[in-house]
């Protein structure tokens, strides 16, 4: 065990002297990459954070989180997509891969990693969309005719930017640049 030990320190003294490459540090667990990340999102005030923690929390701590990040390989991103794609919809597992693949390039420009092992990884095919109706201007003016006024803007708003629902129901006015938009204000 004291050999082990030793072993395992002369490893991280090589590594941290650059003798041997990232890999070879098995000390990081990817559930402390993943705070560790998270943390430099929130001082960045990244608007990613709650979306990435989402998708790290429900999707890869579970299967993936105690792994060794040196350990990680494309195989292995491989694996959990498939198996996220048992409970998943497919457009839900390919922006974990993004979430984790951008936590992991992070990692890369720190020297932690050499290689990205979600680079490569084949996202998963997503079906198209169910409203694919929705194409044309008679179309989307009849939808708009069709909601109460209650929804109206809120569906007009969806329509003609394509955020999404939670997206829309965040929203702020410090989001929103009108004079980018061409849209005139009315007072």
């Amino acid at each position: 065990a004291q050999e082990a030990e030793e072993d395992h320190r002369s490893t991280v003294r090589k590594v941290s002297r650059g003798e041997l490459p990232a890999e070879m540090d098995r000390r990081l667990i990817l559930n402390a990459a993943i705070d560790q990340w998270l943390v430099q999102l929130t001082k960045r005030n990244s608007k990613s954070h709650d979306g990435y923690e989402w998708f790290m929390d429900a999707l890869v701590r579970p299967k993936l989180g105690r792994s060794a990040v040196s350990r990680i390989s494309r195989t292995h991103i491989s694996a959990w997509r498939d198996d996220c794609a048992t409970k998943y919809k497919p457009a839900t597992v390919n922006s974990a891969i993004g979430a984790l693949s951008s936590m992991f390039s992070e990692l890369e420009e720190q020297g932690k990693v050499t290689v990205n092992p979600c680079r490569g990884v084949k996202l998963l095919k997503v079906p198209d969309r169910a409203y694919a109706w929705l194409r044309t201007i008679p179309e989307i003016e009849r939808l708009i005719r069709a909601c109460t006024e209650s929804v109206r803007d809120l569906v007009a708003c969806a329509v003609g930017t394509g955020m999404r629902i939670d997206e829309l129901l965040h929203l702020q006015w410090d989001d929103v640049d009108l004079d980018r938009t061409g849209v005139r204000r009315v007072r």
